[in-house]
């Protein structure tokens, strides 16, 4: 899978992409994803379902998800922005492919 079919995803992408990722980093599993986030486990079904509806992708084989993880985070290095809608990035926050640039799990945690 290349990263086109990701250009289907229309304008709530960026929400649409950061809740694949961190799925496919829980383990498919929708309440972990949902916790993470801090939204309902509904929000993360629904963004998954359509995700899969607009790029035609299934998670539930290894593969594909794969794929699609793979596409996603060489969306995510190109436009230097990070999976975890809680994790935002700053001024002083290393790019990527600088040292000390994370994404996902290894995010703080949002203060405050």
């Amino acid at each position: 899978m290349a990263t086109e079919p990701l250009n289907v995803l229309g304008g709530r992408a960026e929400a649409m992409k950061g809740t694949v990722a961190i799925y496919i980093e829980e383990g498919l599993n929708f309440k972990t994803t949902a916790q993470r986030l801090n939204v309902h486990q509904n929000t993360v079904r629904y963004r998954v379902v359509r995700f899969e509806q607009l790029t035609r992708a299934r998670l539930d084989h290894p593969i594909s998800a794969f794929e699609v993880w793979w596409a996603l985070q060489r969306a995510f290095i190109k436009a230097e922005t990070a999976p975890d809608e809680r994790c935002p990035r700053t001024a002083d926050t290393p790019r990527a492919g600088q040292p000390g640039w994370t994404h996902g799990p290894t995010c703080p945690p949002r203060s405050g």
